[in-house]
C-alpha cells in the first residue's frame, strides 16, 4: 500500500516511481542509459541537438494514484495561494497535465484551460534529436488583461513554457507565475516570472559531445523518449539494485 511521506515531497515522488536515475558502478560511474531533454543546442556543424542527462522526473506515475495526486496538488495549491495575492487568475497547461492541473483547480476554484500539442517531427535518434512539436490554443480565447498561471508537471528547460508565454502575451494576457511539481532547473524565475514549485532540485544536463556522456552516446546507450519508455527505465534501475 502506498503511503505519503508527509514532510518529504521529493522522497514521496521517488517512492511513487516518478524519478529515474542512471545506475552506477561501484566507483559511482554512471552506467546509463542516458535520457534526452527537450532543451536544444547547436553543435559545431550547425546541427540541432538535444541536451542529455542522468536523471529524469515524470509526474505521470503520480496521476495513477489518487492519494499521490491529492498530496502534490494540495502542496502546490498552498504554494500558489501563499505567493499570489491577486483577486483572480486563470490556470493554463498543456493537455498532458490534465489530471494534476484539474485536481489543483478543485482547491483554487479559478478558470482553467489547456493548450494542445501538434507533432512536427518524430524522434530521430540517429541524429541526436527528440520529437519536435508545437503548442496551440483553439478552444477558449485568452482574455485581454487576464492573469494566467502556467502549470507544468516538471519545469525542465522552459521550452514549452516559453511557447505558452508567447501565446498568452501575444493575445495580451499576463503571465503572473509558473507553477510546477518539480523544478529541475537552477532558475527561480523565468523572464522575470516567478517559478512556484513543490520541489526545487537543480539537475545538470550535458551536450552530447561532453566527455562525461560521450562514451554512452557513442554506444547508443540513451533513451530519447523517456516518458514513452518509462517502464524500461524503471526496470534498469531495479536490475542494478539486485
Amino acid at each position: 500500500m502506498f503511503n505519503i511521506l508527509e514532510h518529504s515531497p521529493y522522497e514521496t515522488f521517488v517512492k511513487v516511481g516518478g524519478v529515474y536515475k542512471s545506475p552506477e558502478d561501484r566507483n559511482e560511474n554512471y552506467l546509463g542509459p542516458l535520457v534526452a531533454y527537450d532543451d536544444i543546442y547547436i553543435d559545431v556543424n550547425g546541427n540541432k541537438k538535444n541536451y542529455v542527462g542522468f536523471y529524469y522526473y515524470n509526474t505521470a506515475p503520480i496521476e495513477q494514484l489518487s492519494k499521490a495526486t491529492e498530496y502534490f496538488s494540495s502542496l502546490l495549491a498552498e504554494t500558489i495561494k501563499a505567493n499570489l495575492c491577486l483577486p483572480s487568475y486563470h490556470l493554463i497547461a498543456s493537455q498532458e497535465d490534465f489530471v494534476l492541473v484539474t485536481d489543483i483547480d478543485k482547491l483554487l476554484l479559478y478558470p482553467i484551460s489547456f493548450f494542445k500539442k501538434r507533432v512536427l517531427a518524430v524522434a530521430d535518434p540517429e541524429h541526436g534529436k527528440k520529437e519536435e512539436s508545437f503548442l496551440f490554443y483553439d478552444r477558449q480565447n485568452i482574455q485581454v488583461g487576464g492573469n494566467y498561471i502556467i502549470f507544468e508537471g516538471v519545469c525542465n528547460n522552459f521550452f514549452t513554457t516559453k511557447q505558452m508565454i508567447d501565446l498568452i502575451e501575444s493575445a495580451e494576457g499576463n503571465v503572473i507565475a509558473i507553477a510546477c511539481v518539480i523544478n529541475r532547473s537552477k532558475k527561480k524565475s523565468f523572464y522575470g516570472i516567478p517559478i512556484l514549485s513543490v520541489v526545487h532540485i537543480p539537475t545538470p544536463q550535458y551536450r552530447q559531445d561532453d566527455p562525461i556522456v560521450k562514451k554512452l552516446i557513442e554506444e547508443c546507450n540513451i533513451v530519447w523518449e523517456p516518458k514513452k519508455y518509462w517502464s524500461f527505465l524503471q526496470e534498469e534501475m531495479r536490475k542494478c539494485k539486485k
